[in-house]
């Protein structure tokens, strides 16, 4: 019996002291929560509101990073089913072989995921979007396809750590 305490004991330590710290941000619209050792930047690179990025690491020399990009969509009378079936269009145009591998949702929130390359190397994707109030929040994890398996349950703890206010 002392040995199975013992054993649980160590194991709870074990268990405690591997698991990531996370850390949030959050303004008027939304919060989201990501991994202490990602990096948070809302300079606005690449007409995104923010990038959260993976740390390098060895043998993955590839940032993996969530991004948000919002779209004001008031006026322009577009509702989600539209807007996928456009936002598929201009994916498989602007990827190297794009592929879209999965596609469902409904007429709030819609999930996609593809692959394809891009500047030579093979991506895959997760994208989610989500339609509130005629404005589209578009949050895609971004990975390279070898290692997406390796960061997917972190992604997508992220992703559905995001939520508009």
């Amino acid at each position: 019996m002392k040995k199975l305490t013992l054993l649980i004991f160590l194991l709870s330590i074990n268990v405690t002291f591997c698991q990531e710290k996370w850390t949030n941000f959050e303004n008027a619209t939304y919060a989201i929560e990501y991994p202490e050792s990602w990096t948070f930047d809302d300079s606005g690179q690449m007409q995104t509101t923010f990038f959260i990025n993976s740390p390098l690491t060895e043998d993955d020399t590839f940032k993996e990073n969530i991004n948000l990009i919002i779209q004001n969509l008031k006026g322009q009378n577009i509702n989600m089913k539209d807007y996928v079936e456009l936002t598929q269009k201009q994916t498989k145009g602007m990827l190297d072989d794009g592929k879209i591998l999965e596609s469902n949702g409904d007429d709030k929130q819609h999930v996609m995921v593809l692959t394809g390359k891009v500047s030579g190397n093979a991506l895959k994707f997760k994208q989610v979007l989500i339609f509130h109030q005629e404005v589209m929040y578009i949050l895609t994890f971004s990975a390279l396809e070898k290692s997406y398996d390796d960061y997917i349950k972190t992604g997508n703890t992220i992703l559905n750590s995001f939520k508009l206010k």
